[in-house]
């Protein structure tokens, strides 16, 4: 299980070798050790970070693509 957090809305604490740090931009999470985010700094469309999500999960995605059904306001998660 993996998780992708794009441009979150609040601060998410890392516990990274025993050291407590705050990640504040878009970062990966993957199980099983869900307590370690891996920040990562590119802007990329909503399309671009399905298709990084999608690659690194292997996942074979080949159906059409819509852009979400809304922009701004709430938060889209990819899991």
């Amino acid at each position: 299980m993996s998780g992708l957090d794009v441009n979150p809305g609040r601060s998410h604490t890392n516990f990274k070798t025993g050291k407590r740090e705050t990640v504040w931009e878009t970062h990966w999470q993957a199980w099983p050790n869900i307590d370690h985010v891996v920040p990562d700094p590119r802007s990329l469309t909503f399309r671009a970070w399905l298709k990084e999500f999608c690659n690194r999960n292997h996942i074979r995605f080949d159906g059409g693509y819509r852009g979400p059904p809304h922009y701004g306001g709430e938060q889209l998660r990819l899991f």
